[in-house]
Protein backbone atom coordinates (compact mmCIF):
# COMPACT_ATOMS: atom_id res chain seq x y z
CA UNK A 1 0.00 0.00 0.00
CA UNK A 2 1.10 3.20 -1.05
CA UNK A 3 2.09 5.83 1.47
CA UNK A 4 2.16 9.74 1.51
CA UNK A 5 6.24 10.39 1.06
CA UNK A 6 7.21 14.92 2.16
CA UNK A 7 10.56 15.90 0.74
CA UNK A 8 11.30 19.17 2.87
CA UNK A 9 13.74 21.39 0.97
CA UNK A 10 14.90 25.14 2.35
CA UNK A 11 16.63 27.94 0.39
CA UNK A 12 19.48 30.31 1.50
CA UNK A 13 17.00 32.75 2.94
CA UNK A 14 15.10 30.14 5.05
CA UNK A 15 12.53 29.83 2.69
CA UNK A 16 10.98 26.19 2.59
CA UNK A 17 8.81 24.26 0.47
CA UNK A 18 7.63 20.37 0.31
CA UNK A 19 7.39 18.11 -2.55
CA UNK A 20 5.01 14.86 -2.23
CA UNK A 21 5.46 11.47 -3.52
CA UNK A 22 3.59 8.34 -2.69
CA UNK A 23 6.15 5.43 -1.77
CA UNK A 24 5.03 1.63 -2.28
CA UNK A 25 8.64 0.10 -1.65
CA UNK A 26 9.26 -1.76 1.59
CA UNK A 27 8.38 0.49 4.42
CA UNK A 28 10.37 -1.16 7.65
CA UNK A 29 13.99 -1.72 8.92
CA UNK A 30 17.18 -0.60 8.63
CA UNK A 31 16.84 -1.14 4.57
CA UNK A 32 14.49 2.14 4.50
CA UNK A 33 16.89 4.13 6.26
CA UNK A 34 19.63 3.58 3.77
CA UNK A 35 16.84 3.86 0.65
CA UNK A 36 15.57 7.18 2.03
CA UNK A 37 19.16 8.41 2.18
CA UNK A 38 20.23 7.01 -1.46
CA UNK A 39 16.87 9.17 -2.14
CA UNK A 40 17.55 12.22 -0.85
CA UNK A 41 21.00 11.76 -2.55
CA UNK A 42 19.17 11.39 -6.17
CA UNK A 43 16.93 14.45 -5.32
CA UNK A 44 19.98 17.04 -4.20
CA UNK A 45 21.81 16.08 -7.52
CA UNK A 46 19.13 18.77 -9.19
CA UNK A 47 18.96 20.95 -6.56
CA UNK A 48 20.61 24.39 -6.85
CA UNK A 49 23.72 25.30 -4.55
CA UNK A 50 21.37 27.55 -2.15
CA UNK A 51 19.41 25.26 -1.67
CA UNK A 52 19.15 21.98 0.75
CA UNK A 53 17.07 18.92 1.64
CA UNK A 54 16.45 18.82 5.20
CA UNK A 55 14.25 16.04 5.68
CA UNK A 56 11.76 13.41 4.58
CA UNK A 57 8.65 12.82 6.19
CA UNK A 58 6.76 8.93 5.55
CA UNK A 59 3.55 8.32 6.64
CA UNK A 60 2.89 5.40 8.71
CA UNK A 61 -0.28 3.56 9.26
CA UNK A 62 -0.93 5.44 12.77
CA UNK A 63 -1.49 8.96 11.21
CA UNK A 64 0.36 11.34 13.91
CA UNK A 65 2.98 9.25 14.06
CA UNK A 66 5.27 9.00 10.71
CA UNK A 67 8.75 8.34 9.96
CA UNK A 68 11.18 11.08 9.94
CA UNK A 69 14.58 10.82 8.09
CA UNK A 70 16.72 13.68 9.18
CA UNK A 71 19.57 15.18 6.62
CA UNK A 72 20.31 18.47 7.93
CA UNK A 73 23.64 17.12 8.90
CA UNK A 74 24.26 15.33 5.39
CA UNK A 75 26.42 17.48 3.30
CA UNK A 76 25.19 15.50 0.20
CA UNK A 77 21.74 16.71 1.00
CA UNK A 78 22.86 20.55 -0.05
CA UNK A 79 22.05 21.64 -3.51
CA UNK A 80 24.97 19.73 -5.76
CA UNK A 81 24.21 21.73 -9.11
CA UNK A 82 26.55 24.57 -8.93
CA UNK A 83 24.50 27.35 -9.48
CA UNK A 84 21.90 29.31 -7.17
CA UNK A 85 17.91 30.08 -7.49
CA UNK A 86 17.61 32.91 -6.23
CA UNK A 87 13.83 33.25 -7.09
CA UNK A 88 12.13 31.39 -4.68
CA UNK A 89 9.03 31.58 -7.21
CA UNK A 90 10.73 29.79 -10.35
CA UNK A 91 9.58 26.28 -10.28
CA UNK A 92 8.55 23.10 -12.55
CA UNK A 93 4.98 21.49 -12.54
CA UNK A 94 5.83 17.58 -12.78
CA UNK A 95 3.67 14.99 -13.53
CA UNK A 96 3.57 10.95 -12.21
CA UNK A 97 0.88 9.07 -14.91
CA UNK A 98 -0.42 5.54 -14.32
CA UNK A 99 -2.60 4.13 -17.17
CA UNK A 100 -5.99 3.37 -15.83
CA UNK A 101 -5.20 5.32 -12.71
CA UNK A 102 -4.60 8.82 -13.25
CA UNK A 103 -2.04 11.15 -12.79
CA UNK A 104 -0.17 13.73 -9.32
CA UNK A 105 1.32 16.41 -9.87
CA UNK A 106 4.64 17.45 -8.24
CA UNK A 107 5.42 21.44 -7.69
CA UNK A 108 8.98 21.46 -7.37
CA UNK A 109 11.41 24.39 -6.52
CA UNK A 110 15.34 25.09 -6.01
CA UNK A 111 14.93 25.89 -10.21
CA UNK A 112 18.80 27.54 -11.48
CA UNK A 113 17.93 30.88 -12.60
CA UNK A 114 20.73 30.64 -15.38
CA UNK A 115 18.36 27.80 -16.95
CA UNK A 116 15.36 30.48 -17.41
CA UNK A 117 14.49 33.03 -19.87
CA UNK A 118 11.89 35.13 -20.46
CA UNK A 119 10.08 32.65 -18.94
CA UNK A 120 11.21 29.72 -20.57
CA UNK A 121 13.36 26.75 -18.87
CA UNK A 122 16.11 25.34 -21.11
CA UNK A 123 17.84 22.59 -19.27
CA UNK A 124 21.68 22.03 -19.95
CA UNK A 125 22.95 18.76 -19.93
CA UNK A 126 24.48 18.16 -16.18
CA UNK A 127 21.16 19.32 -14.70
CA UNK A 128 19.43 17.55 -17.35
CA UNK A 129 21.67 14.11 -16.70
CA UNK A 130 20.58 14.81 -12.70
CA UNK A 131 17.20 14.65 -14.06
CA UNK A 132 17.18 11.60 -15.44
CA UNK A 133 18.59 10.24 -12.31
CA UNK A 134 15.30 11.29 -10.20
CA UNK A 135 13.45 9.93 -13.29
CA UNK A 136 14.68 6.69 -13.17
CA UNK A 137 14.48 6.15 -9.66
CA UNK A 138 10.54 7.33 -9.65
CA UNK A 139 9.56 5.49 -13.16
CA UNK A 140 11.75 2.79 -13.35
CA UNK A 141 12.02 0.77 -9.64
CA UNK A 142 8.69 -0.09 -8.87
CA UNK A 143 8.65 1.54 -5.34
CA UNK A 144 6.92 4.69 -6.01
CA UNK A 145 2.95 5.21 -6.82
CA UNK A 146 0.37 7.52 -8.60
CA UNK A 147 -2.89 7.61 -6.42
CA UNK A 148 -5.26 9.24 -7.69
CA UNK A 149 -9.04 10.51 -7.87
CA UNK A 150 -8.88 12.52 -11.45
CA UNK A 151 -8.93 10.83 -14.68
CA UNK A 152 -10.86 8.10 -13.38
CA UNK A 153 -14.34 7.70 -13.38
CA UNK A 154 -16.42 7.57 -10.79
CA UNK A 155 -20.05 7.37 -11.45
CA UNK A 156 -21.84 10.44 -10.16
CA UNK A 157 -25.18 9.65 -7.83
CA UNK A 158 -28.22 11.23 -7.46
CA UNK A 159 -28.78 11.99 -3.48
CA UNK A 160 -32.68 11.22 -2.04
CA UNK A 161 -32.07 14.19 0.46
CA UNK A 162 -29.34 16.92 1.44
CA UNK A 163 -30.47 18.91 5.06
CA UNK A 164 -28.36 20.94 7.17
CA UNK A 165 -26.91 19.20 10.18
CA UNK A 166 -27.21 20.23 13.77
CA UNK A 167 -24.64 21.77 15.00
CA UNK A 168 -22.94 21.43 11.55
CA UNK A 169 -22.19 19.24 8.76
CA UNK A 170 -24.51 18.04 6.15
CA UNK A 171 -26.82 14.63 6.55
CA UNK A 172 -27.57 13.09 2.86
CA UNK A 173 -29.73 10.24 2.33
CA UNK A 174 -29.14 8.66 -0.84
CA UNK A 175 -31.86 6.01 -2.84
CA UNK A 176 -30.68 2.40 -2.63
CA UNK A 177 -28.90 0.61 -3.85
CA UNK A 178 -26.54 3.88 -3.68
CA UNK A 179 -23.82 3.89 -0.96
CA UNK A 180 -20.69 6.32 -0.05
CA UNK A 181 -17.30 5.32 0.82
CA UNK A 182 -17.83 6.38 4.61
CA UNK A 183 -14.17 8.02 6.18
CA UNK A 184 -13.71 8.83 2.57
CA UNK A 185 -14.65 11.68 0.61
CA UNK A 186 -17.84 12.96 -2.18
CA UNK A 187 -17.78 15.72 -4.56
CA UNK A 188 -21.18 17.80 -4.10
CA UNK A 189 -22.74 20.03 -7.21
CA UNK A 190 -25.65 21.47 -8.43
CA UNK A 191 -26.75 23.18 -4.85
CA UNK A 192 -27.19 26.76 -5.14
CA UNK A 193 -27.18 27.36 -1.75
CA UNK A 194 -23.80 27.76 -0.30
CA UNK A 195 -22.05 25.34 1.75
CA UNK A 196 -23.26 22.12 0.39
CA UNK A 197 -20.83 22.15 -2.80
CA UNK A 198 -17.40 20.98 -2.64
CA UNK A 199 -15.41 18.34 -1.73
CA UNK A 200 -16.75 16.91 1.85
CA UNK A 201 -15.39 14.69 4.27
CA UNK A 202 -17.64 11.62 4.38
CA UNK A 203 -17.68 11.32 8.57
CA UNK A 204 -20.60 8.57 9.50
CA UNK A 205 -22.38 6.15 7.14
CA UNK A 206 -26.16 4.12 8.18
CA UNK A 207 -24.50 1.98 10.93
CA UNK A 208 -24.85 5.38 13.38
CA UNK A 209 -26.97 7.73 11.09
CA UNK A 210 -30.01 5.56 9.93
CA UNK A 211 -31.04 3.55 6.69
CA UNK A 212 -28.94 4.65 3.82
CA UNK A 213 -28.09 8.10 5.83
CA UNK A 214 -24.69 9.44 5.79
CA UNK A 215 -23.21 12.77 7.29
CA UNK A 216 -21.06 14.76 5.66
CA UNK A 217 -18.22 17.13 7.22
CA UNK A 218 -18.07 20.53 6.90
CA UNK A 219 -19.73 23.81 8.38
CA UNK A 220 -23.62 23.79 8.83
CA UNK A 221 -25.55 25.68 5.49
CA UNK A 222 -27.79 28.29 5.90
CA UNK A 223 -30.45 26.50 4.33
CA UNK A 224 -32.34 23.80 3.39
CA UNK A 225 -32.16 23.10 -0.72
CA UNK A 226 -35.02 24.49 -2.79
CA UNK A 227 -36.92 21.86 -4.97
CA UNK A 228 -35.99 22.59 -7.71
CA UNK A 229 -32.26 21.69 -6.87
CA UNK A 230 -30.97 18.72 -8.00
CA UNK A 231 -27.83 18.09 -6.38
CA UNK A 232 -25.28 15.10 -7.58
CA UNK A 233 -23.03 13.47 -5.51
CA UNK A 234 -19.46 12.24 -6.85
CA UNK A 235 -17.39 9.49 -4.83
CA UNK A 236 -13.88 10.52 -4.77
CA UNK A 237 -12.69 6.82 -4.34
CA UNK A 238 -8.61 7.13 -4.77
CA UNK A 239 -7.03 4.22 -6.87
CA UNK A 240 -3.16 3.39 -7.04
CA UNK A 241 -0.81 1.79 -9.24
CA UNK A 242 3.12 2.00 -10.01
CA UNK A 243 4.57 5.18 -11.43
CA UNK A 244 4.51 4.07 -15.31
CA UNK A 245 5.82 7.95 -16.69
CA UNK A 246 7.52 10.33 -15.02
CA UNK A 247 8.10 13.94 -16.63
CA UNK A 248 8.09 18.04 -16.16
CA UNK A 249 5.37 19.45 -18.12
CA UNK A 250 6.03 23.26 -17.98
CA UNK A 251 7.96 25.68 -16.16
CA UNK A 252 6.18 28.33 -13.66
CA UNK A 253 6.23 30.73 -11.27
CA UNK A 254 3.97 30.74 -8.38
CA UNK A 255 4.55 32.99 -4.76
CA UNK A 256 5.10 31.52 -1.69
CA UNK A 257 1.48 31.60 0.35
CA UNK A 258 -1.79 30.85 -0.55
CA UNK A 259 -3.20 30.35 -3.80
CA UNK A 260 -4.40 33.80 -5.68
CA UNK A 261 -3.24 36.15 -3.41
CA UNK A 262 -4.13 35.21 -0.55
CA UNK A 263 -2.22 35.51 3.11
CA UNK A 264 -0.30 33.00 4.40
CA UNK A 265 -1.60 30.82 7.36
CA UNK A 266 -5.44 29.21 7.69
CA UNK A 267 -7.44 29.77 4.99
CA UNK A 268 -10.53 32.17 5.36
CA UNK A 269 -13.75 30.35 5.50
CA UNK A 270 -17.63 32.36 5.14
CA UNK A 271 -19.13 29.78 6.97
CA UNK A 272 -18.24 29.02 10.55
CA UNK A 273 -17.20 25.41 11.57
CA UNK A 274 -18.15 26.02 15.15
CA UNK A 275 -21.26 25.29 16.28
Amino acid sequence: MAKRLSIFFQSREGYGWTENYNFSGVQTGNALVTYMTNVAHIRALFLTSDCKLVRIRLASDFKRDPLIFDFLSDTACAGQYGFDMNNNDNALIARLERTGVGYNRVLMRGIPDRLVSENVFTPDAAWLGSWNTWVAEIRDTGNWSVVATVDNAQAPLTPQSLVPNIPKGIVVTMFPPDTLPTGGKVYVSGASIFGYNGIKNVVKGPTTQGPNTYLLGGAQPPANLPAGNHPIITPKVAISGTVQQFFYERFTTRAPGRFFGQRRGRARTVLSLRP
